[in-house]
C-alpha cells in the first residue's frame, strides 16, 4: 500500500501527470485508486455531496486531527468568510480521503492532498507563509502520504495554461498579488517537504509532453521501489 500526493501550483499539470502515472502503474499490474479524480468526475450535486460526506466523516471520526485544524484555520486571517469556509472544508475533505486510503490495497494517487490543502489555506491569508506551515505542522504530520511528488514548470508556462482554461481557480489568477503569493508559498512548501524525514519526495518537470512521459516513468519507478 502506497499513498502518493501530487503537489504544485495550479496549472502545472498535477492531474494530467497523475493520470499518466496511473496508466503506467496499471500497465505494470498495480492496483491503482484515484479517489480525488473519481469524486471530481461526478455530476455537480453528487460531487458536492461526496465531498461533504468525506469532510463530515473526518470531523466525526478523527476529531484529534480535524478540530485543531479547524481552530488553526480561524487564526489564519483569510481574505473573506467564503475563503475560510472553502479552504477549511477542502482541508477536511482531502484529509479524510487520505485516511481512507491507508486501508485501501495497492497504490492511491491524490491529485490534491493535505500539503496542497495547506498551500490553499495560505494563498489568501495575510500572515507569513512560515507561520502557516508551522501552525499546520501537527495536521500535516498526522496526514502524511508515503511519497510527495513536487510537480514544476516555468512560471510563463503556468500562466499560459491558466489563461487557456475555462472555469479555473479564480483565487490564483496571473498578474495578481495572490499569484505572486502563491508562487512564494510553493517555494517554502517545497523546502518543508524536502526537509522532512516522514516520507519520500521527488521533483519532476512538466513543461512538455516529453517531460510528462519521463516524469510519469520516474514516479512509477519510485512506487516500484516501495514494493522492493
Amino acid at each position: 500500500m502506497s499513498i502518493i500526493e501530487f503537489v504544485g501550483l495550479p496549472g502545472v499539470g498535477k492531474s494530467t501527470l497523475s493520470r499518466r502515472v496511473a496508466a503506467a502503474l496499471k500497465d505494470e499490474h498495480f492496483r491503482v485508486s484515484e479517489p480525488i479524480r473519481r469524486v471530481s468526475n461526478r455530476p455537480d450535486l453528487r460531487r458536492v455531496l461526496s465531498k461533504v460526506g468525506f469532510a463530515a466523516e473526518h470531523v466525526l471520526r478523527c476529531p484529534r486531527t480535524a478540530l485543531p485544524a479547524m481552530w488553526t484555520l480561524l487564526n489564519t486571517n483569510q481574505a473573506s468568510t467564503a475563503d475560510r469556509i472553502r479552504v477549511g472544508f477542502n482541508l477536511q475533505y482531502v484529509a479524510r480521503v487520505l485516511v481512507r486510503a491507508r486501508s485501501t490495497p495497492g497504490v492511491t494517487l491524490l491529485e490534491q492532498g493535505p500539503y496542497q490543502g495547506v498551500w490553499s489555506v495560505g494563498l489568501r491569508s495575510s500572515i507569513d507563509w512560515s507561520l502557516i506551515f508551522d501552525r499546520f505542522d501537527q495536521f500535516l504530520s498526522r496526514t502524511a502520504p508515503d511519497l510527495v511528488v513536487l510537480v514544476e514548470a516555468d512560471t510563463d508556462t503556468i500562466v499560459n495554461r491558466l489563461r487557456s482554461r475555462e472555469g479555473g481557480d479564480t483565487r490564483f489568477t496571473p498578474d495578481t498579488p495572490a499569484f505572486n503569493r502563491g508562487v512564494e508559498g510553493y517555494k517554502l512548501l517545497k523546502t518543508q517537504v524536502q526537509s522532512t524525514d516522514a516520507f519520500e519526495s521527488i521533483i519532476v518537470e512538466n513543461e512538455t509532453w516529453t517531460d510528462l512521459g519521463e516524469s510519469a516513468n520516474r514516479v512509477a519507478a519510485a512506487v516500484n521501489s516501495f514494493q522492493d
